[in-house]
């Protein structure tokens, strides 16, 4: 005897399968290789955006949520930077820019991430392009400076001449 499929299961089997792929590849990675992420924005010459954050912060959500995840959806955004995650709680080992094995705090303290969330703006090697965002004090006032810090860092990155911060 031979069973078929209805269309409609199979059809809502594709709906699903596709919606899972897409939201997978709109998701902000977080990265466990910053060496690996490093030479991925040499090759695309894109700044680094990072957001490091810790477990249970609503800010850093806020963050990832209203601006960041929009931003990773955005095809404009998508062809200017490349953004990533560290989790800076993490036990985890995390890969620094030259290879090196250290624990994401390690990684945080460097960038002057004690505070999160934290975003920083960086080129392949690891150097900043722009000022750290630290915090959150409106919404408003955030999308500005990111905005700006996004500039600077696209425009450092390609030789543009800096712009006067709003």
């Amino acid at each position: 005897m031979r069973q078929t499929v209805h269309p409609l299961v199979v059809g809502l089997f594709l709906l699903l399968a596709s919606g899972f792929a897409h939201a997978d590849d709109a998701t902000i990675k977080v990265t466990r290789d910053l060496q690996q992420a490093g030479r991925l924005s040499i090759e695309l010459q894109r700044p680094l955006v990072i957001l490091f954050s810790i477990n249970d912060c609503e800010f850093c959500e806020l963050i990832r949520d209203v601006f960041l995840q929009p931003m990773q959806e955005s095809s404009i955004y998508s062809q200017k930077i490349i953004i990533r995650e560290i989790q800076a709680d993490s036990f985890l080992k995390l890969g620094d820019f030259n290879g090196e094995k250290v624990g994401a705090g390690v990684i945080a303290h460097r960038y002057h991430a004690d505070v999160s969330p934290t975003l920083v703006f960086l080129d392949g090697q690891g150097k900043e392009l722009a000022e750290a965002l630290v915090g959150i004090t409106s919404v408003e006032a955030y999308d500005i400076k990111l905005e700006h810090a996004i500039t600077t860092a696209v425009n450092k990155l390609s030789g543009v001449p800096a712009e006067p911060q709003p």
